[in-house]
C-alpha cells in the first residue's frame, strides 16, 4: 500500500466517499453503528489509531500498525489479524485521490472497526494552559502507559478545562513532578538554543507517530535532539514550543501559561518537511 501530507491540498474528501467497515463489512460512514453493549461503546475499552491521508495515501500505516498492536498488548487484549486490518484499509482507500482521515479501532469485544471521513475542521492551537495529567504514569508504575487507548475522557476534560481558562488547548504535565508530557491529541517538543528536546516516551506518554516523524527529519537537517524529562519551567528560557499530529500540520504554540514565544524558524522548517514527506513518502 502506498504510504505519503499535506501541500499542495488535495480535493476534500466528498461524503459519498465518506465510508466504514465493521468486521468487514462495508457501509456508508453515516450508517455504521456498534452495539450499545460493545465494550469499546460501553467501557471505552479497545485501541485505535488515526492515520493521516494524504492525496488517497496513508501515511506510515505500518507504524500505526505497530503502535495498534502495541497498545492491545498493553491492555491485554488480543488485536485482530494485520492482513484484515490492511485489507480493510485498502477498501476504503480504493479510488480515492482526497485527503482525510483513516481511523482503526479494536475493541474487547472483539470489534473491528475501519473509517476514512473528511479531515476535522478545527482552529489552529496557538495557546495553550498547562494542565496535571496524573493518569499519565511511567510503564515501570502502570502496565497501560502510553497505550493508545480509547478511553480518552480525561484528555478531553484537560482540553475543555484549558478552553475554560482562556487557552486553546492544554499541556499535560505530570503530577506532582510538572515534568512536560504532551498534549490531549498531540505530541509536543520545543526547541532551546538550536536543540530539540523531546520528552522521553519513558515518562509514560504517546509514542507519537508525527512527532517521530519531526525529530527523524530534525536530524536528517543537522538539529540536535535530546531525549529526557524537563519540568514545565524549562520553558520560560525555550525559544519555540511546536505541537504536531497525524491530521495537523507542525505548529508553533504562541504562548503556554505565561510565557510567550515569538519567530519559530525551526517549526517552519519542520512544517514544509513534514508536508513534503507526507505527500512523498511511500512503501
Amino acid at each position: 500500500m502506498t504510504i505519503a501530507s499535506s501541500e499542495p491540498h488535495a480535493a476534500p474528501l466528498p461524503a459519498t466517499r465518506q465510508t466504514a467497515r465493521i468486521n468487514g463489512v462495508s457501509c456508508p460512514l453515516a450508517d455504521a453503528a456498534l452495539a450499545v453493549t460493545d465494550a469499546g461503546v460501553a467501557r471505552g475499552d479497545g485501541a485505535f489509531e488515526t492515520v493521516g491521508v494524504w492525496g488517497g495515501r496513508a501515511f506510515r500505516l505500518e507504524d500505526h500498525l505497530d503502535r495498534l498492536e502495541a497498545s492491545a498488548a498493553a491492555i491485554a487484549l488480543d488485536p485482530p489479524p494485520r492482513e484484515d486490518l490492511l485489507a480493510d484499509a485498502r477498501a476504503v482507500l480504493d479510488g480515492v485521490a482526497a485527503d482525510a482521515a483513516l481511523r482503526l479501532y479494536v475493541t474487547a469485544t472483539g470489534s473491528r472497526i475501519v473509517t476514512l471521513s473528511a479531515l476535522p475542521e478545527r482552529g489552529t492551537v496557538r495557546v495553550l494552559s498547562p494542565q496535571p495529567a496524573p493518569w499519565i504514569q511511567p510503564p515501570a508504575a502502570y502496565h497501560p502507559a502510553g497505550a493508545k487507548t480509547m478511553s480518552y475522557g480525561p484528555n478531553m476534560t484537560a482540553g475543555r478545562l484549558a478552553v475554560r481558562d482562556g487557552a486553546d488547548d492544554a499541556l499535560l504535565i505530570s503530577h506532582p513532578d510538572a515534568w512536560i508530557l504532551e498534549g490531549p491529541t498531540f505530541g509536543v517538543v520545543f526547541a532551546s538554543g538550536g536543540v530539540l528536546h523531546a520528552p522521553s516516551v519513558d515518562l509514560g506518554i504517546v509514542d507519537s507517530i508525527s512527532r517521530r516523524t519531526l525529530l527523524e527529519i530534525a536530524g536528517d537537517r543537522g538539529i540536535e535532539v535530546l531525549y529526557g524529562h524537563w519540568p514545565l519551567a524549562e520553558l520560560a528560557t525555550a525559544d519555540e514550543v511546536i505541537i504536531s499530529s497525524s491530521l495537523r500540520p507542525a505548529t508553533a504554540v504562541a504562548r503556554v501559561g505565561s510565557w510567550t514565544f515569538g519567530e519559530h524558524p525551526i517549526a517552519d522548517l519542520l512544517d514544509r518537511e513534514l508536508r513534503k514527506r507526507r505527500r512523498e513518502f511511500s512503501s
